[in-house]
């Protein structure tokens, strides 16, 4: 049985809606919202959002934040929704906002922690959350995490930082038995790190976290004291114009590209 077996499709009234709790859309909302107003302007609603109606009467938006919105900022009076039989419990509506704005692909990596740190409030459950969203366990363990950054950390990851790599810093920046962040440390290991391919990111941690007491400086020269191999190779234009993407999407220098790509092909393999 699907959420809207028996269900029903109608115009209802833009002040008798709430937005809600459940969506999962909390940054960048009003992003692009005059060109989706536009286009159903010119073409009409495409797609009914869906709805479940409260005990007081009024109704809740499920799916369709954005449309809602959009009709809001046409002055419509009414839009027209799929109203679901029964009311949807707050981790369900949540996992069904998410599913559908990753099916859109834009979703900030923001949502992506807000609502799987909600969804794990709810369920309690890693392995769960991940059955429910289809993300793999590792993303998803890695989203509910970030409510244990130090704030310094938490900026940098708003401000672009990889969450993998704040996570990444701030355990090299913890003292073992005290379990205390080195602040200092964690901010020097997360800006060197995001710099690093993966590998040199692991070398880097272990160093820090086999010998706490030295400085985050030496600890990063330390890291890079690893064996060297120069190679030289010839690519094809596709495979030089690819790299050259990848590098400029990653915000990282050739070198490093080069062996982040290596090190994904070696580890899918097994030889890492």
């Amino acid at each position: 049985m699907t959420i809207t077996e028996n269900s029903e499709v109608k115009e209802i009234p833009l002040d008798a809606i709430d937005i809600g709790l459940s969506q999962v859309r909390t940054s960048d909302v009003n992003e692009g919202i005059q060109e989706l107003a536009a286009s159903i302007e010119k073409i009409g609603l495409l797609e009914p959002i869906v709805v479940f109606r409260k005990a007081d009467g009024r109704y809740e938006v499920v799916t369709g934040q954005r449309r809602f919105l959009a009709h809001q900022h046409l002055e419509y009076e009414t839009i027209r929704a799929t109203i679901l039989s029964k009311p949807v419990e707050p981790g369900f509506a949540k996992a069904i906002s998410l599913t559908e704005n990753m099916v859109r692909q834009n979703l900030s990596t923001q949502d992506y922690i807000d609502a799987c740190t909600e969804l794990y409030r709810e369920y309690g459950s890693i392995k769960k959350i991940s059955e429910v969203l289809g993300l793999p366990r590792a993303k998803v363990s890695q989203y509910v995490k970030y409510e244990q950054l130090i704030e310094p950390l938490k900026q940098k990851v708003e401000s672009g930082l990889k969450l993998d790599v704040a996570l990444r810093a701030q355990k090299a920046a913890t003292d073992s038995s005290s379990q205390n962040v080195n602040e200092e440390a964690a901010i020097a290991y997360a800006e060197e790190m995001q710099k690093m391919s993966g590998v040199q990111q692991r070398q880097l941690e272990k160093v820090a976290i086999q010998e706490p007491s030295i400085p985050p400086e030496e600890a990063i020269k330390k890291s890079r004291r690893q064996q060297q191999i120069n190679l030289r190779i010839v690519v094809g234009d596709n495979l030089y114009d690819a790299i050259n993407q990848f590098t400029q999407d990653e915000k990282i220098d050739q070198n490093n590209a080069v062996i982040t790509l290596l090190e994904a092909a070696l580890s899918e393999r097994g030889y890492l």
